[in-house]
């Protein structure tokens, strides 16, 4: 009995990433939308400078994005990383020959140092119990 109620525990955590991972996307979408010529900074899309918890939460499924080639990042003219959503008809199905993936690293410290260097003060990635307007 017990593999099973571990085999659903784990279907239905895997389930609540993927919803969490298409709430992330429409984020990313709708903030490109908004200005499609103006980068996205990655660490001011991940960070919430109210949360330690929730910044690592939005690299995590942030980078399920990037795995899935749904986003890509790349090094603006001050060599920042950016992250933007890849075209409907750029993803390539399972491609991945020219996906490059990256380990990110943070600590509360590292954390604080970013929401300060970039003065961020609101979330673009709300809590989950917030819908994008």
């Amino acid at each position: 009995m017990m593999p099973t109620q571990l085999k659903k525990m784990g279907d239905s955590h895997q389930e609540a990433t993927e919803k969490e991972v298409e709430r992330i996307l429409g984020y990313l979408k709708k903030y490109y939308q908004d200005d499609p010529t103006s980068p996205i900074l990655y660490y001011e899309f991940v960070i919430d400078p109210n949360s330690f918890s929730r910044t690592v939460e939005n690299i995590f499924h942030t980078s399920f994005l990037i795995r899935d080639g749904l986003a890509r990042m790349h090094l603006d003219s001050d060599r920042l990383p950016c992250i933007a959503p890849v075209e409907e008809g750029e993803v390539e199905a399972g491609g991945s020959s020219i996906r490059k993936q990256c380990i990110v690293s943070i600590s509360p410290k590292l954390w604080k140092e970013i929401k300060e260097a970039y003065d961020i003060r609101n979330p673009l990635i709300q809590p989950s119990n917030m819908q994008p307007e």
